[in-house]
């Protein structure tokens, strides 16, 4: 995860593709509506649904009850949790 942290960060993936603009967050709306209609774009840019679940995956702050942990729950091993919240 760190060597693809520090080759997206120098190629610019980060900041091109997985970082939430304001431009997303306005276009929230007629992204969830293309989804409910199935209709979806395929091209080279992310759109902002997915740019704003990678952002929410990669960049995820661990809480502090977590980190000390010595035995993590199934799924945080990694300091990682689910965008939408506890599930195990």
């Amino acid at each position: 995860m760190v060597i693809w942290f520090l080759v997206s960060f120098i190629n610019g993936h980060i900041k091109r593709d997985i970082i939430v603009r304001p431009a997303d967050i306005k276009g929230v709306p007629g992204d969830v509506l293309d989804h409910a209609r199935l209709k979806f774009k395929h091209g080279r840019s992310y759109g902002p649904l997915q740019r704003m679940a990678y952002f929410g995956v990669f960049f995820h702050p661990v809480s502090a009850d977590r980190a000390d942990r010595a035995d993590p729950e199934p799924g945080h091993e990694c300091g990682l949790a689910l965008a939408a919240g506890d599930i195990w």
